[in-house]
């Protein structure tokens, strides 16, 4: 995949969104907020209709000064993100981002009116960051490879990588010693604020029609990073793992559309902080009837992006966020409040566990069971767990307590 981005300057043929009626049925009624669609074919020349195209090009104008092009491939994930200060698409400013064949973000960095800006991150195919090269208004101010734990200074000097250089400078991350204190500190209320939170999500985000109508018996996961900024409203709102264009525009909405939150505090001053969330879209037949179809979406814990500063990291799931949502499509079985009897609706459990130093999950509990056996699936679940890459301090493994959810959902036929 090409690591540069490339200014479009040759479009001659706008197609509009009723062009699109068998991509979105949705997108004839919300021309405003979908935007523009040009199609292409395999060799990246302007398609006549959507039976000849292999990809697609979504044009968003964001704001006064921003144009933002998300390419797609037909029927799956996006290809990459292009920003613009230009309706002409000359002036390269703001978030690119490129993303391999499963959706998994490959690379991502700033531009500031076609110069790199801050840090430019490059991942491998499981999602890890192993380079990141940081600029200042087009120069290169310093390199740091993971994989060669190596790190170059602006004048070329290489010297071995060192734990205290493990951080990644970013002005949207907070420093170590108020890490968790900011995260507690961010809430839509006073109080739950990862309740409230999700409670918004289940409202805002539905499974598209087009999910459904092109898939069938499918499910695909979606992972939004974002910011709050000192105002406490969502800013640099991209994807680290796309799913396709349906389900990743529902989510990309209704993070930019959600209520202001309460910002972050470092040292009493308001300050900017990043964020993930990750959601899931599932559709499948009904075992009832073959033109029947069921869907749901599954919410899961806001966190922030990384552990701040330079020298935690939290544990994470072998795999990523990708790699725990092929673990439930494997594991978990949804049927159990339907078994069960329960009413149709959602059923949310919140358990706690413990990473061991080993990476084994000890000590799962229920903190909220909403019944029907749910509580009980979810920590069989958990029993079945591979062992977690563990938190680390200063890089050595440490115990790290944390809690997951996970939702459940009865429909009604």
């Amino acid at each position: 995949m090409t690591k540069q981005y490339s200014l479009i300057k040759h479009f001659k043929l706008i197609v509009y969104l009723f062009l699109l009626a068998f991509i979105s049925k949705s997108a004839i009624s919300q021309q405003n907020e979908e935007g523009v669609f040009y199609l292409f074919k395999k060799d990246w020349s302007l398609a006549k209709d959507i039976k000849q195209a292999a990809y697609f090009m979504q044009l968003k104008h964001d704001n006064d000064s921003t144009y933002i092009c998300r390419y797609y491939n037909k029927f799956s994930s996006m290809i990459r993100q292009e920003s613009y200060l230009d309706s002409t698409f000359t002036i390269p400013n703001g978030r690119f981002c490129w993303y391999d064949q499963n959706g998994m973000l490959d690379s991502t960095g700033l531009v500031n009116r076609k110069r790199k800006t801050g840090a430019w991150k490059y991942y491998d195919d499981n999602g890890q960051l192993t380079v990141v090269i940081i600029y200042n208004n087009g120069h290169l101010v310093e390199k740091r490879d993971y994989l060669k734990k190596e790190f170059t200074d602006e004048k070329g000097n290489k010297i071995p990588y060192s734990i205290n250089k493990d951080a990644v400078p970013d002005a949207r991350i907070a420093d170590s010693s108020t890490g968790e204190v900011l995260f507690k500190n961010i809430s839509i209320g006073e109080e739950d604020s990862n309740e409230q939170w999700k409670d918004y999500l289940k409202k805002a985000i539905t499974v598209p029609e087009r999910f459904i109508n092109v898939y069938g018996n499918f499910w695909c996961n979606a992972v939004i990073s974002f910011i709050i900024n000192n105002e406490g409203k969502p800013d640099d709102i991209y994807l680290t793992h796309s799913c396709e264009w349906s389900a990743d525009d529902e989510v990309l909405q209704a993070v930019k559309k959600s209520p202001p939150m309460r910002v972050a505090k470092k040292y009493e001053n308001s300050v900017e902080y990043s964020l993930q969330q990750d959601v899931t879209f599932f559709s499948s037949l009904s075992r009832n009837s073959d033109s029947a179809r069921k869907s749901h979406v599954l919410i899961g814990v806001m966190a922030p992006e990384k552990f701040s500063g330079a020298s935690q990291a939290l544990a994470t799931f072998p795999g990523g966020q990708q790699g725990w949502a092929n673990f439930l499509q494997q594991h978990l079985n949804a049927g159990v409040p339907t078994n069960n009897r329960a009413p149709a609706g959602s059923y949310t459990v919140v358990v706690s566990f413990l990473v061991q130093e080993d990476g084994t999950v000890e000590e799962v509990k229920a903190e909220q069971d909403p019944g029907y056996g749910t509580a009980e699936e979810v920590i069989r679940l958990f029993k079945k767990s591979p062992r977690w890459i563990p938190a680390t301090v200063d890089g050595k493994p440490v115990k790290y307590r944390q809690k997951q959810a996970i939702t459940f959902h009865v429909s009604q036929y």
